[in-house]
């Protein structure tokens, strides 16, 4: 069996990798906010721009944390589509801080009372039940110019195989809409 040396860039992406998780986790602790990515730019794709309104995939997004990364990194009106079958989702980091970009919420899921509990006083928070229907809800929303941005803020996707096939859904469903 062959031995991999100890400065190999496995070893060292490995120890790269837990200095930065214990770098975030430090900087959750200290300021009670989510950690910071540095990849997440990589994660985010924009799936159609269509008269001033940007479809965004991030589908990517495993958890809470990277949904709110996400949605701190728009500066243009923004409307989060939140699929997500899981009731005891944790948006508290959403409760604590402001998003004034953020117009509406819409949840697909059980996620939608507790999503209505922590963000219904600062800004609408709408249901759907299809992916047709979050995204032309999005666009009665926005106005003239904003983002859609699908994020999931799970790994376990709900009513679709995969991530990928969320994404085709939301993609298909952005195209036949406008």
């Amino acid at each position: 069996m062959r031995m991999i040396p100890e400065n190999h860039k496995y070893y060292r992406r490995k120890q790269k990798a837990s200095i930065s998780l214990a770098h975030n986790l430090l900087h959750r602790i200290k300021t009670n906010k989510p950690p910071a990515f540095t990849q997440a730019e990589s994660r985010l794709k924009t799936v159609l721009l269509h008269r001033g309104i940007r479809f965004i995939d991030d589908c990517g997004s495993a958890n809470v944390d990277a949904a709110y990364f996400t949605l701190t990194r728009t500066m243009r009106d923004t409307v989060w589509i939140l699929w997500n079958d899981h009731p005891e989702i944790a948006l508290e980091h959403f409760a604590m801080d402001t998003l004034p970009h953020l117009k509406a919420v819409i949840v697909a899921g059980r996620a939608l009372v507790k999503t209505e509990v922590l963000l219904g006083e600062k800004t609408k928070v709408l249901a759907a039940k299809s992916m047709r229907q979050a995204v032309k809800i999005a666009l009665s929303v926005l106005d003239s110019e904003g983002d859609v941005i699908l994020s999931p803020a799970t790994k376990n996707i709900w009513l679709y195989e995969d991530q990928n096939a969320l994404s085709v859904a939301f993609k298909n469903m952005a195209y036949r809409l406008l």
